[in-house]
């Protein structure tokens, strides 16, 4: 009797000595499509810091302010490139808009005087527009607004009317340009392929001709 109670406690004993099995538990689908992906995000967020807050809005920010267009530069800057600037005063801090690149290399020879493109008449009739003033020299003394991202010292990155909703942008203005010189370039080398292989392939007819 006492043999038996002796194997049950080894029994026993080994049993609590074992590692326990793990209960299997069916493993949950993937979220496959948005709104499944959304939901297990917003329920995954209502668990941990409760409901899921208002989306916040994609569109940029922008920080706007008024400006006295103190003085205009229009010519070339000090490495000879075609460029412009307006002093804008904030009433007591000043800082300028415009400093881009408005001609280009020569594209025969690069050591030679840049070349004008359209881009300069494009950006100072846009200012004027904007500002629905007639003429480069009338900038000087004009009321405006800018708009830039928030913070100090941020590049202005658009000049406005004063109480108009008119803007002009300066950065989609230099984007179409660049646009629309590559295709031009992508133009002209397409010509430029066609006109050789012309010559390659008249070249050939000739030498079939020889030696006929």
């Amino acid at each position: 009797m006492k043999k038996i109670k002796h194997m049950n406690l080894m029994k026993q004993i080994r049993k609590e000595a074992m590692p326990k099995k793990r209960r299997r538990t069916k493993a949950k689908a993937k979220p496959t499509t948005v709104d499944q992906i959304e939901l297990t995000l917003d329920c995954a967020i209502s668990d941990k810091i409760g409901p899921p807050s208002i989306p916040v809005s994609l569109t940029p920010v922008y920080e706007m302010k008024n400006a006295l267009i103190e003085a205009t530069m229009l010519g070339k800057e000090g490495h000879g490139m075609m460029s412009f600037m307006l002093h804008l005063n904030f009433g007591g801090t000043i800082q300028g808009f415009g400093g881009w690149c408005l001609d280009d290399i020569n594209p025969e020879d690069k050591t030679k005087s840049r070349v004008p493109t359209v881009l300069t008449g494009a950006v100072v009739m846009g200012i004027m527009e904007a500002l629905e003033i007639e003429s480069w020299e009338a900038l000087k003394g004009a009321h405006c607004r800018v708009k830039s991202k928030p913070g100090w010292g941020s590049p202005l990155l658009a000049i406005g009317h004063f109480l108009k909703d008119q803007w002009f942008w300066i950065q989609s203005t230099m984007d179409q340009w660049v646009a629309e010189k590559d295709r031009q370039s992508n133009v002209l080398k397409m010509w430029r392929d066609r006109a050789i292989a012309a010559e390659e392939e008249v070249g050939r007819l000739k030498n079939q001709g020889q030696t006929a």
